[in-house]
C-alpha cells in the first residue's frame, strides 16, 4: 500500500468526526406534536365572524355604521375606509411536524404543515358608506412556531398594497409622458431617500441618520410634470411636483446623490448610481415644467393629492 493510501485512509475517521461533530452543533431533526383541537376561534382572536354573524350583513343595504355596530371594529381597514377586515384562527387538532432547530448560537421549532384554518371576511363599501361586496377567505396555515406566517394577514396588509399599486398606476398615468426610471436590481444599487429641512440640503449626519427621515426607495421616475419614487416597506407612492422644485444638485462624495431642493425650503436627498445621469434627465423636465407650468398643472387631478 503506497504512503499517499494510507494517509488518505487514516483521514477518513478525522473526517467523519468532523462531520458528525458538525451535525450535533447544527442540526435539524422532524419531530410529531399533537395539537389540541380549539372549539371555536382561539382566544387570542375575534369570534364573532362566523357564518350567522356575517349572514346579517347584506350588500347593498347594510351601512358602515351598521357593520360596526354588528362586528365591532375591524381588525384591519383601508386608509379611506372603503374596506374592513375581520379575521379569526381555529387550531386544527392531530398530530402535526415540526423541526427543531438547534445551532451554536440559537435554537427553535419550526412548523412543517399547516396546523391552524384561518377565516378572514373581506367587507368592502361603495362611495355611500353602503356594503359592495363581501367575501370569505378560508386557508389552512400556520400562526405558531414560525418565522413566516402564512395566514391572510389579519389587517389586510396584502389589500394595502394592492391599493397602494392602483393607486401608483392612476398617479403615473396622470403624470405625463415618462422620462426615465430607477429601480434596484440586477443593474442598480439600493436607492435611499433623505428629507432634509437644511437650507444647504446636506445630510447631517450621513453615518447615523434619522430613521424617521430615512426611506428605502423601489422606484424612482421622472416625468414630465412629477418626480415620483415608491417606498419599498409600505409600497406608498409618493410624488414632487417639478414646478415646485428650485434647484436639482448631483453630487459625489462619500455617497452618490442627488440633491433635489423645493421652494419651500426643504428638500429630497436620494442616493444613487449615475446620479448626474438621472440628474440631467429630472433638471431637464424641471426647466421645461418652469417654462411651461400652463402644461403642466397637477394639484387640481383628484389622485394628485397627497394621503
Amino acid at each position: 500500500m503506497s504512503s499517499q493510501r494510507l494517509v488518505r485512509l487514516r483521514a477518513v475517521p478525522r473526517l467523519l468526526s468532523i462531520a458528525a461533530l458538525s451535525t450535533i452543533l447544527s442540526a435539524c431533526i422532524a419531530v410529531p406534536i399533537p395539537v389540541h383541537q380549539s372549539a371555536g376561534a382561539i382566544p387570542s382572536y375575534r369570534s364573532n365572524i362566523d357564518e350567522e354573524r356575517t349572514s346579517k350583513i347584506v350588500e347593498g343595504v347594510t351601512t358602515r355604521r351598521e357593520v360596526l355596530l354588528e362586528l365591532g371594529q375591524p381588525d384591519g381597514r383601508a386608509v379611506d375606509d372603503h374596506w374592513f377586515t375581520y379575521q379569526s384562527i381555529a387550531r386544527r387538532g392531530g398530530t402535526h411536524w415540526a423541526i427543531a432547530i438547534m445551532t451554536q448560537n440559537k435554537g427553535g421549532i419550526e412548523s412543517i404543515d399547516d396546523w391552524d384554518t384561518a377565516r378572514r371576511v373581506t367587507i368592502r363599501f361603495d362611495d355611500h358608506g353602503v356594503v359592495a361586496n363581501i367575501a370569505v377567505e378560508q386557508k389552512n396555515c400556520t400562526t405558531w412556531a414560525t418565522d413566516y406566517p402564512d395566514c391572510p394577514s389579519p389587517a389586510g396588509v396584502d389589500l394595502r398594497v394592492a391599493d397602494e399599486e392602483e393607486r401608483g398606476k392612476q398617479l403615473l398615468a396622470s403624470s405625463g409622458l415618462e422620462l426615465t426610471r430607477l429601480q434596484p436590481g440586477e443593474h442598480e444599487s439600493l436607492i435611499m431617500l433623505y428629507r432634509e429641512s437644511a437650507p444647504d440640503c446636506e445630510i447631517k449626519h450621513p453615518l447615523r441618520p434619522d430613521l424617521e427621515n430615512l426611506h428605502i426607495v423601489s422606484a424612482f421616475v421622472v416625468t414630465e410634470r412629477r418626480l415620483l419614487w415608491r417606498e419599498s416597506y409600505s409600497h406608498h407612492w409618493d410624488f414632487q411636483a417639478l414646478e415646485d422644485i428650485s434647484e436639482v444638485k448631483p453630487l459625489r462624495g462619500f455617497f452618490t446623490r442627488l440633491q433635489v431642493l423645493i421652494a419651500d425650503g426643504s428638500c429630497l436627498v436620494f442616493t444613487m448610481d449615475y446620479p448626474y445621469v438621472t440628474g440631467d434627465q429630472l433638471l431637464k423636465a424641471v426647466t421645461r415644467a418652469h417654462e411651461q407650468p400652463h402644461q403642466f398643472q397637477t394639484r387640481d387631478h383628484p389622485d394628485a393629492t397627497r394621503d
